[in-house]
């Protein structure tokens, strides 16, 4: 492991770099330096990926919970989200079976402390236009991640992006063009739920101070 916390002598060779410290460092170590905070830096994103996974999970959860009526049943819900963006309608008794209501009574429980947050993000994001087909994209991914029935295989994106539409041209002309469309969407929308979390909870921090 490099030791970072040397200091440079006052005379380094031409294949030597300084960082602050007491010996030169080389240019092998400096190397070795740099991609070991580019994997801290891997490491911190696939964090905040994570995180953001469990918020959209805790989000689709509380969609299809008793909390919102359980009245879609759990395979539509995607579709419905795509049909009505945030504005899902309540469903009846008369949407599923006494079985399924009876599943769903079991499935019940408190709604989780993030769920407020992450529905008010997602909401109006999926509400505008900028940003609905990135975080549809995203949220395709954590709904549609088991088993496809079609193929009896885990879903792919080429799977997703039919389910979700709107790829039917560029999957016509090149399917690993769309695939990479796909992908950007999805990598585009852990960036702008990243930046609307932040401001989320920044302004939930700053509202008693407002209000006081």
């Amino acid at each position: 492991m490099v030791n970072t916390s040397v200091i440079a002598a006052d005379t380094v060779r031409p294949d030597q770099v300084t960082i602050s410290g007491i010996q030169p460092v080389s240019s092998d170590s400096l190397t070795q330096i740099m991609a070991l905070y580019g994997s801290f830096g891997m490491l911190e994103t696939a964090m905040q990926h994570n995180h953001i996974d469990k918020l959209l999970d805790i989000y689709l959860d509380s969609l299809i919970s008793i909390t919102n009526d359980a009245g879609w049943g759990g395979e539509s819900m995607m579709a419905k989200i795509i049909e009505f963006g945030a504005d899902i309608p309540r469903g009846t008794g008369n949407d599923q079976s006494n079985m399924t209501m009876i599943i769903a009574l079991e499935n019940f429980r408190k709604e989780h402390h993030d769920t407020r947050k992450i529905r008010a993000v997602v909401s109006e994001l999926l509400n505008g236009q900028s940003h609905q087909a990135k975080i549809n994209a995203l949220l395709s991914r954590r709904y549609y991640h088991s088993i496809n029935p079609d193929t009896g295989k885990l879903f792919t994106d080429l799977d997703r992006m039919r389910l979700v539409g709107g790829y039917e041209t560029e999957m016509a002309n090149d399917e690993s063009k769309a695939i990479k469309k796909f992908g950007g969407r999805v990598r585009a929308a852990y960036q702008v739920l990243e930046l609307e979390l932040d401001k989320y909870e920044r302004y939930q921090e700053a509202t008693p101070v407002m209000a006081g």
